[in-house]
């Protein structure tokens, strides 16, 4: 009797959408209270479903105006809460997983090593703890992560339409903090260096 051979699992981004899920809601969203610095935040969301305004405060040094309208969408739909605002942090912190292992498979890598850069960030202590909080550090990671994932796939595909949507995620993470102009500093050098030549024959 002829043995059936097993079924290969050639495609493992729905299994790390499982782990990323199951490994961020092992500490659950759902309580009443400020964790570091997200108090300030989440009084940014209130201030905005309030009176409509954004307040730039002394002490603080983030733009922070993509983060009060994440947290504003998710509190017009659940409640302004502690646990809305952290919730939304950890739904967008997923898709950062899974934004990571796209990246890393436009830069070539194979499957399984991309899986495992993703899990590499997903349980990078600092990335894991702050995935819990309605901090900057989180969206700001994930929306330069899209960012380059689209850069790197207008570059390999001549397509100005990722390069437009690269450069939409680049100006949501400069709206977050203000590192994100970077991103776009850095593609501006890489097309003086290397893409002069091909700047109008892209599509």
């Amino acid at each position: 009797m002829a043995r059936k051979k097993g079924v290969k699992y050639k495609n493992p981004l729905l299994l790390l959408i499982v782990v990323s899920i199951i490994a961020l809601f092992v500490v659950p969203p759902f309580y009443e209270f400020p964790l570091n610095d997200d108090w300030g935040f989440y009084d940014d969301v209130k201030l905005f479903l309030e009176t409509g305004q954004i307040k730039f405060w002394e002490f603080r040094t983030t733009n922070n105006i993509f983060t009060v309208f994440w947290g504003a969408i998710f509190s017009a739909i659940f409640g302004l809460s502690y646990s809305t605002l952290k919730f939304s942090v950890m739904f967008l912190s997923i898709f950062g997983i899974i934004g990571m292992y796209l990246l890393l498979r436009a830069l070539k890598f194979k499957a399984w090593h991309a899986f495992f850069g993703a899990l590499i960030l997903l349980f990078n202590p600092i990335y894991y703890n702050l995935s819990h909080t309605f901090m900057t550090d989180v969206p700001f990671i994930v929306l330069t992560i899209y960012a380059v994932y689209f850069y790197v796939q207008g570059f390999n595909k001549n397509s100005n339409f990722y390069l437009l949507i690269g450069t939409v995620f680049s100006i949501f993470s400069f709206l977050t903090r203000q590192f994100g102009i970077l991103t776009q500093i850095a593609v501006a050098a890489y097309y003086f260096i290397y893409k002069r030549d091909d700047f109008f024959k892209i599509k």
